[in-house]
C-alpha cells in the first residue's frame, strides 16, 4: 500500500483510519507532513510513520489513546451528514484501492521480466532483498556495472535441510545487461523498502506467490491461461538452450546450463559445488547473455513499460 501524499511541492504520510477507530480518534485519516520536497526522503521516512501509526490504532483497540492522539468525541451527527461522510469515506477508499492496485499491477508486470531474465525459481525471487544484489551503482545509473551478481544464500534455496545450512551451496547469478535495467527501474519502485516485491497489503510482507501467475491468467484478455506459467521459462531455457548447444557442438555448455538452473547433481561436494560456480562464472555469464538477448528482442525497455503503466494507471508510483 502507498502511504505517500503531496499537496503543493511538499510530500505527506497518509494513512486511513480503521473504521471502528474513527470514533475513538475523531478522525477518518491520519494526514501528516513529512516536511520534504524530496520523494526519495519522503518514501524512506514512511516506515517510520507506518510504525508509529500501527502503535496509536493498537492504543486505540486497547481504548488507552494517548492524549496527543486523541480528540474529543465529536458531537453528534444528523442522518444527512452521516451519510455524506459515509459516501466521501467510500469514494476515498475506492481511489486508494486502485492507487494501491495500479501500483501491485505495475510490480507484478515489471516482476515477470526478472524470472525470464534471471532464471531463478519465482518462490526465491519474489523474496529477494535488495541487500543480495551486488556490483550496481544504484545512485548512479551511468555507471557501468562492475562485474553486476545477485548472490543468494543456500537458506533461500530448494535445498536439503542440511545443504541450506552450507554456505556453499549459495546460488550466484551473473546479471546480464536486460536484468540490471530492470532492477534500475524496480528499485525505483521499491528501492526505499528491504524487498524487491512487497506485498499490496503491506510492505513488510513479500508479494504473493499467486500475483504472478494471476498476471498470466489475465494478460491479452486471457489468451495465455493454462498455456504459460512463470516457471516455465526455466524449461524453456534449458530446452532452448540445450538444443543450441547441440546445434553448435557446444557439449560443454550443458553443464553450465544446469548450474545456471541450480540444478545440484546427486552426491557433489560443497567443496566440489563451489569450485565450479567460480571456475565457470565466464560461461555463465555468456549464457545469461544470450539467453537475454534472445528473448528480448523486440520486446519494451524496462523504462519504457513503467512510463507506459503510469501513464494508464494515473502516475501510480511508490
Amino acid at each position: 500500500m502507498s502511504y505517500l501524499a503531496k499537496r503543493g511541492s511538499v510530500y505527506y504520510f497518509r494513512r486511513i483510519v480503521p473504521d471502528e477507530l474513527r470514533l475513538a480518534l475523531g478522525k477518518r485519516e491520519i494526514m501528516l507532513s513529512l516536511r520534504t520536497k524530496d520523494r526519495e526522503e519522503a518514501k524512506r521516512l514512511i516506515p517510520k510513520e507506518i510504525i508509529k501509526s500501527d502503535a496509536l490504532f493498537a492504543n486505540a483497540r486497547k481504548g488507552s489513546v494517548s492524549d496527543q492522539g486523541k480528540s474529543k468525541p465529536p458531537a453528534a451527527k444528523s442522518p444527512a451528514q452521516l451519510e455524506r461522510e459515509r459516501l466521501i469515506w467510500e469514494a476515498d477508499l475506492e481511489q486508494i484501492e486502485l492507487r494501491d492496485q495500479a501500483l501491485s499491477d505495475q510490480e507484478s508486470e515489471i516482476e515477470e521480466l526478472e524470472p525470464i531474465m534471471t532464471l531463478v525459481r519465482v518462490g526465491v525471487l519474489r523474496a529477494a532483498p535488495w541487500s543480495e544484489f551486488q556490483g550496481i551503482d544504484w545512485d548512479d545509473p551511468d555507471t557501468p556495472p562492475d562485474q553486476p551478481i545477485w548472490r543468494i544464500p543456500a537458506s533461500r534455496m530448494k535445498l536439503v535441510v542440511e545443504d541450506k545450512e552450507n554456505p556453499a551451496f549459495g546460488h550466484d547469478v551473473p546479471l546480464c545487461h536486460q536484468a540490471v535495467e530492470v532492477l534500475r527501474i524496480i528499485r525505483m519502485i521499491t528501492g526505499s523498502l528491504p524487498i524487491l516485491f512487497p506485498s499490496a497489503k503491506g510492505w513488510r510482507q513479500p508479494m504473493s506467490d499467486a500475483a504472478l501467475s494471476t498476471m498470466y491468467k489475465r494478460m491479452a484478455g486471457g489468451r495465455y491461461q493454462g498455456q504459460m506459467v512463470p516457471h516455465g521459462w526455466r524449461s524453456s531455457f534449458s530446452t532452448i538452450m540445450n538444443e543450441r548447444a547441440a546445434d553448435l557442438e557446444r557439449d560443454g555448455d550443458r553443464m553450465v546450463i544446469d548450474m545456471i538452473l541450480a540444478h545440484v547433481p546427486e552426491g557433489v561436494s560443497a567443496s566440489e559445488w563451489s569450485y565450479n560456480r567460480s571456475r565457470y562464472r565466464r560461461l555463465r555469464t555468456s549464457l545469461h547473455q544470450v539467453w537475454a538477448d534472445l528473448i528480448s528482442e523486440g520486446l519494451m525497455f524496462p523504462h519504457e513499460l513503467l512510463s507506459r503503466e503510469k501513464s494508464l494507471k494515473g502516475g501510480t508510483a511508490a
